[in-house]
């Protein structure tokens, strides 16, 4: 029975129109976007994830999902995903969270005959293993294309890119299903990703930093060895918009491998110029050593990569760079006072203060003074940093002990 037959099959068996998605993650920073998008449309949506919660995506996911499973994808889905074990048939699987070889193929290995089509998510990490290709056409001379990485790879090349190899393996694993007959795919390579509700928090900790660092007598790190070296981001809401984009017009972009990235080329002095007229901060003072300066953009130190399949593919137009990242500073000034993200807050200021800050500084109690000062107090509300703070630094005379948890 073929997929196309067993679909119309179960439509008029079940006498509905409704799309059934299933979404492998989605509770995380770029699923969670996603999920928002079915609101008020006619789909049911199956997610199956750890149940972790990060941000606010509790409460923004549930309503938009038709059922929701705890499963671990680390483990043996056929003895501990007991939801998946079933008939359904799912006109689409979205997966956010193959990381490893071993996690898609056990999806593989479980949906089998089941999925209409399957979009998996990956990453322009995957250049890093790139080929000596170079390209001078309509694509542009310098941009990395969807056939720019190597068939075969070496020990020492993976164990360099350890991430971008598994992802690449996640891919090929797809491909080799789909040529033994299995069910059509559509490979999405996002560059760097942006926006609100970042789990990675590199965004927050830039933010940050920038507001406090004249009043802590710090630089903000700008290593001239990356401040200009190009590479590409995407914002999270455009990727969104492109999986939506696909779930209509599905048919025509089976088995494609499509990159996602904004127009412009973006480095790390245009990121943190962009933060800086957000923040309306003028002069704001760099540390430009490449022997001790911290980054973390940019996050794949290869690209830019070329959009041009979005673009006629899926006549998918991104927004600018400079929208996307008022968008993100916006949210993240936010989030500093919103008690909704009080978790995430805890774990950005301890990135912050364990990485970002110089070895000479040690006045964390300084650095948490500005921040109220900069915030109000509520900023530190229920931040556990493992600090004592005196009493006149707290609301209330509560002299409770931050513990910080590096």
């Amino acid at each position: 029975m073929t997929v196309i037959f067993k679909l119309v099959l179960l439509n008029f068996i079940y006498g509905t129109c409704s799309v059934n998605v299933l979404i492998l993650g989605g509770n995380g920073f770029i699923g969670s976007h996603v999920v928002e998008n079915f609101k008020n449309l006619d789909y049911n949506v199956t997610l199956v994830n750890r149940g972790n919660v990060y941000f606010d995506t509790k409460k923004k996911i549930e309503i938009n999902a038709f059922r929701t499973f705890t499963c671990d994808r680390n483990t043996l889905l056929k003895k501990s995903c007991h939801a998946l074990l079933t008939d359904d048939f799912y006109d689409f699987v979205l997966d956010f969270s193959s990381y490893q070889k071993q996690h898609i193929e056990q999806i593989i290995d479980i949906l089998k005959n089941r999925v209409g089509l399957y979009i998996f998510l990956s990453t322009d990490a995957v250049y890093e293993l790139k080929s000596s290709k170079s390209h001078t056409s309509i694509h542009g001379p310098r941009y990395l294309r969807e056939d720019d990485v190597r068939s075969e790879l070496d020990y020492q090349t993976k164990k360099m890119s350890k991430y971008a190899s598994n992802k690449l393996d996640c891919e090929k694993a797809l491909v080799k299903q789909r040529q033994l007959s299995g069910f059509p795919y559509i490979i999405l390579r996002l560059a760097t990703v942006i926006g609100e509700r970042d789990t990675t928090l590199r965004w927050w900790v830039y933010q940050t930093l920038m507001k406090v660092h004249k009043y802590i007598n710090v630089k903000v790190p700008l290593p001239i060895a990356v401040m200009k070296l190009n590479h590409s981001m995407v914002y999270v809401g455009d990727v969104a918009a492109a999986i939506m984009k696909i779930l209509k017009k599905s048919e025509v972009m089976h088995d494609q491998t499509i990159n996602l990235a904004f127009k412009e080329d973006i480095n790390l002095e245009k990121i943190l110029q962009s933060i800086a007229d957000c923040l309306k901060m003028n002069n704001v003072t760099y540390d430009y050593n490449i022997d001790t300066a911290w980054f973390k953009y940019p996050a794949v130190q290869v690209g830019p990569i070329d959009t041009y399949k979005a673009k006629n593919l899926l006549e998918w137009s991104p927004i600018t760079f400079l929208n996307a990242s008022k968008i993100t500073c916006n949210f993240f000034e936010r989030a500093m006072t919103d008690f909704h993200y009080v978790k995430d807050k805890e774990l950005m200021l301890a990135e912050l203060l364990e990485e970002a800050l110089p070895d000479s500084f040690k006045d964390e109690l300084q650095f948490f003074d500005v921040l109220k000062k900069e915030y109000g107090i509520e900023v530190m509300k229920g931040i556990d940093l493992g600090v004592d703070e005196p009493a006149n630094m707290l609301t209330d005379g509560n002299t409770d002990k931050l513990k910080l948890e590096l």
